[in-house]
């Protein structure tokens, strides 16, 4: 099960971690509620991921992470993933997203 929860969130800047399994879309979309219920109309213009939680990855779970990325744009702030380690990075380097959700 992946589980979201707010670390911390000053000066426009939320940080959110992630934990669990990031494996078929309907516990993704779990994840959009989450960030859409905290911060769409709130002030934050910037939202780190934090996923060295996260244990497994699928093809959907990098390919949500990679469109919230986009909604965020489309609303004009900035999302970036941070800390995904061992199966995590590489699924998402194989995919060619790594660089893309690390960089601001």
């Amino acid at each position: 099960m992946l589980q979201c929860r707010t670390l911390e969130s000053t000066g426009g800047t939320a940080t959110v971690e992630l934990r669990g399994a990031m494996v078929h879309s309907e516990r993704l979309d779990d994840v959009r509620e989450f960030l859409e219920g905290h911060y769409v109309n709130d002030g934050v213009v910037q939202i780190r991921l934090r996923v060295e939680g996260v244990e497994q990855i699928d093809l959907e779970g990098a390919a949500a992470l990679a469109t919230l990325k986009a909604e965020a744009l489309r609303r004009g702030k900035v999302l970036t993933v941070d800390g995904a380690m061992g199966s995590v990075r590489a699924k998402l380097r194989t995919t060619g997203l790594l660089g893309y959700l690390e960089e601001a």
